[in-house]
């Protein structure tokens, strides 16, 4: 295996590793979908067993009937549509009767509490799902830069994440909606069905095991849409902040990497081993995911030009030497050693909270200690004017002479 098939091997481990999560969330969730979906079939047994209708609808009339309401969950409206037809007297008559107005009406109150389950669904879910995605899309953006620090030998100041920039990419209308207004568009049509599903059991008179058993159905079809939706929400999380380390680490450059099996989609296959600029970095287009599910991520397109600028950042003018990133190094190691205390205790100044650490430490303020310690009163800068006095090269060089 090459140096490169290592990369992308790796990084498609990686996003695996952080698909894990969100398909863990998703079994919470599932769990959530089944006590709501027994709560809602028990109170639908329990009301519709004691209608007993008889009839001469067939389901698929009986459905055809429902989906011409306007408002399914309006039960005068569905028995003015009954009447409609001669054939449906006898059962419209019978929804109309005294003897029927309470359960009527208890049907009603089933119908606008699917409603507040649908609410509590949600509630649920987004909380649950915001925070695993904002896990993944930390994690992605930190092993990104380990990657090509690693692949770099080179161990250069990097800036922590801006939590800001997750709510950003959580917020973006991707694919025309962002992910709160699909995660509720999914809930509000797991809602229509169950009702309709109620409806269509009270005018073809189930029984009580095939009730419980659609209407769990119908609940097994919403959770698995919104499996789908966190499985792809977190893949397109974690290869937006991918594209965010590749810009702090001053990558201009990417390869599509798809994962080659019988389960890889024919645009994945299209794209694969291919070269996009991240500049130019699109969802759907040319930066997964390009369909729901997918598996697919990107490696930085490393060249020898960038090699050698990475290196330079590297560069610890204190001690004179290169910061470098040890092979056997582990991923938490690099990152309890150069990002942990750094995200913990931000800095004032014009530097962001690590610009210019490495190993957990700030270089230029030690840098900047050490020079003043040494020289006293000779010593005239500010830190802000040490930290513009470093960002020029030439001067830099002129004042360590």
């Amino acid at each position: 295996m090459n140096n490169q098939e290592y990369w992308e091997k790796r990084k498609a481990r990686e996003l695996y590793s952080e698909l894990k999560k969100a398909e863990d969330t998703a079994e919470e969730l599932r769990k959530v979908y089944l006590i709501a979906s027994d709560e809602i079939s028990k109170e639908a047994i329990r009301i519709l067993q004691r209608f007993q209708l008889k009839h001469h609808l067939t389901e698929a009339e009986a459905e055809k009937l429902i989906r011409q309401l306007k408002n399914p969950e309006d039960i005068r409206r569905l028995i003015q549509a009954l009447k409609t037809n001669p054939q449906n007297s006898e059962l419209a008559a019978e929804l109309e009767s005294q003897a029927y107005g309470a359960r009527i009406a208890r049907l009603s109150g089933m119908q606008a509490a699917v409603d507040t389950v649908a609410v509590e669904l949600f509630k649920r879910a987004l909380p649950k799902t915001q925070s695993v995605l904002n896990e993944i899309g930390r994690a992605m953006y930190y092993r990104e830069l380990f990657g090509i620090q690693k692949r770099a030998n080179a161990a250069f100041p990097v800036n922590p994440l801006d939590s800001n920039k997750i709510a950003k990419v959580l917020n973006t209308r991707w694919s025309g909606k962002n992910f709160s207004t699909r995660l509720w568009g999914n809930t509000e049509r797991l809602a229509g069905a169950v009702k309709e599903q109620i409806l269509l059991e009270l005018i073809t008179g189930k029984r009580q095991y095939d009730i419980a058993k659609d209407i769990g159905s119908r609940f097994s079809n919403g959770f698995n849409e919104v499996r789908r939706l966190v499985r792809t929400e977190s893949c397109y999380v974690a290869n937006q902040l991918q594209a965010e380390a590749y810009k702090e680490a001053g990558v201009e450059r990417y390869i599509y990497v798809a994962v080659l099996d019988l389960r890889t989609s024919k645009v994945c296959r299209g794209l694969d081993k291919k070269v996009f600029k991240v500049s130019e970095a699109q969802a759907g287009k040319n930066l997964p995911p390009m369909h729901p599910w997918c598996r697919s991520t990107t490696i930085a397109w490393m060249p020898e030009a960038l090699l050698k600028n990475l290196k330079q950042r590297a560069w610890d003018p204190v001690n004179g030497e290169y910061v470098t990133v040890p092979g056997d190094m582990t991923y938490q190691e690099w990152f309890d050693k150069y990002v942990k205390d750094s995200e913990k205790t931000p800095q004032k100044g014009t530097q962001s909270p690590t610009e210019g650490s490495v190993k957990g430490r700030n270089l230029t303020q030690e840098q900047y200690a050490k020079y003043k310690k040494r020289l006293g009163d000779d010593f005239a800068y500010t830190y802000d004017e040490f930290v513009k006095l470093k960002a020029n090269k030439d001067e830099w060089e002129k004042f360590k002479k």
